[in-house]
């Protein structure tokens, strides 16, 4: 009896979400299963890193900007256009996205890709949300973009920072990113002024939502994490609502979403310089 109320429960989720899945762009094969792990992209990503070696970015002067966005859903690239458009007037030296890029679909991958062909002078950073792999979509993330755990040093004058990002996408880091985030802390930590995190997923809600939420577990060792090692910021995506919360050290931030049909669209802009990290809000 309890087996075939559970398929009845299954095919009515499925179908539910074969009816709505065009609206929300969302993939049924999210509801039975999925074609990839964490760990097996976390692998891939390991791999792209060392093809291709480390990310680093320097700057002359003694403050720099870093624009990031959250939940574009290319789709639809006019709010990512206009990114662009600032970030080379205002010389930024990157654009953040933090994850759901795209709808996971590979002719949007297309579309996205041919968008960030125009940001000449100007450091592009994607992390992987749930959204994007929909439809099989790492696949396409990963042809297109490459890996989506790394990290990227930027170096000043009188110092340097290091900025993380995360793959989340499928709720949780996994065992082996997290192993290889708690090296990075334990080893590399004392070296820089500021660290940086991106993930797509946030890690508090201030508001009820549907969203995926962090295993608790996890969450519990992150936290601590980053108050042991005193991570300067968190910024994520994901909730598609502004909020900020101070922990302990850290400052954990949530993105607006920037897609074009958002009701509250807008970007971070993130300055860094020897007074420490400024950052704001502005609306496209």
């Amino acid at each position: 009896m309890a087996d075939r109320l559970g398929k009845i429960l299954l095919v009515g989720i499925t179908l539910i979400f074969v009816v709505t899945g065009c609206k929300y762009d969302l993939d049924v094969s999210g509801v039975v299963g999925v074609s990839d792990n964490v760990n097996e992209r976390f692998t891939e990503s390991t791999q792209w890193n060392a093809d291709n070696g480390p990310r680093l970015i320097g700057s002359f002067g003694r403050e720099y900007t870093i624009l990031f966005g959250g939940d574009s859903h290319v789709g639809g690239t006019n709010n990512i256009m206009q990114l662009i458009d600032i970030a080379h007037d205002s010389f930024a030296k990157a654009i953040v996205i933090a994850g759901d890029v795209s709808t996971g679909k590979s002719e949007d991958y297309v579309i996205l890709d041919s968008v960030l062909q125009k940001m000449t002078y100007v450091n592009t950073c994607l992390v992987a949300g749930n959204h994007d792999l929909y439809f099989d979509g790492w696949n396409s993330f990963y042809k297109f973009f490459g890996s989506s755990t790394y990290t990227m040093e930027l170096i000043v004058p009188f110092g340097r920072d290091l900025y993380i990002f995360l793959d989340t996408g499928s709720g949780t880091l996994g065992n082996l990113q997290l192993d290889w985030l708690k090296d990075i802390l334990r080893t590399e930590r004392e070296n820089y002024r500021y660290v940086i995190v991106t993930t797509h997923l946030n890690f508090f809600r201030n508001r009820m939502t549907g969203s995926t939420n962090p295993l608790n577990e996890e969450l519990l060792v992150l936290l601590d994490l980053f108050e042991k090692h005193k991570v300067n910021l968190l910024i994520s995506g994901h909730d598609h609502n502004r909020y900020i919360e101070e922990f302990g050290h850290t400052t954990y931030i949530t993105l607006d979403a920037m897609k074009d049909d958002a009701e509250q669209a807008s970007y971070l802009e993130l300055r860094v310089g020897q007074d420490g990290l400024n950052y704001s809000f502005i609306d496209f």
